[in-house]
């Protein structure tokens, strides 16, 4: 799925949540102001550094799309579009659609944008305990090829968006052991 890629990409997470099927909740997406303008990834190493790897978001047609820059160039891929974003409970998500596409949370603070993946091991424990009948959310079969490690990591997917998985989602704790930060990006303009 080019489009779930490209959003993973667009912010380089390694654990975004694909979505086979928004259903009608693409419906409940909204524009954030907040996420317009142009976001520069900083470094892990020195958080007074910038990479070099940008990300504009720019208003298009009740929608942003989203233009990625490397050392102040555009890079080979075409704009995503469209990107919104969701609400669901506390959290607020950047989400591709509008049929199928990807979610990754994200919560903005003055100039800076934090971007949390969930941990898929710790995450799925949760759900699978505290909504153990949910049927939504759901993780690929274990790859008997891979090791035991490799297949801990297996991401989180939903197999149609309804309001069951934004109970789930919203339930999740909001702490480091469920949600990591994965990036954090600085607003240039």
């Amino acid at each position: 799925m080019k489009k779930t890629f490209v959003l993973c990409c667009l912010f380089l997470l390694t654990a975004c949540i694909d979505v086979d099927d928004y259903g009608d909740y693409w419906s409940k997406t909204m524009i954030d102001p907040a996420i317009a303008g142009r976001w520069a990834k900083v470094s892990e190493e020195n958080e007074s550094k910038l990479t070099g790897q940008e990300w504009e978001l720019t208003l298009k047609d009740n929608a942003y799309s989203a233009q990625s820059y490397k050392d102040g160039k555009k890079t080979d891929e075409d704009p995503l579009y469209p990107v919104k974003s969701m609400q669901i409970g506390n959290y607020t998500f950047l989400a591709t659609g509008p049929e199928r596409g990807t979610i990754v949370r994200y919560n903005i603070v003055g100039d800076t944008a934090s971007i949390y993946v969930a941990n898929p091991t710790m995450a799925w424990d949760f759900i699978s305990r505290q909504f153990p009948d949910q049927s939504e959310i759901y993780r690929d079969d274990p790859d008997p090829a891979d090791s035991a490690e490799d297949n801990r990591d297996r991401p989180l997917h939903i197999k149609e968006f309804d309001d069951d998985v934004a109970k789930v989602l919203a339930a999740i704790p909001n702490n480091g052991m469920y949600w990591e930060i994965d990036a954090e990006l600085k607003k240039v303009r």
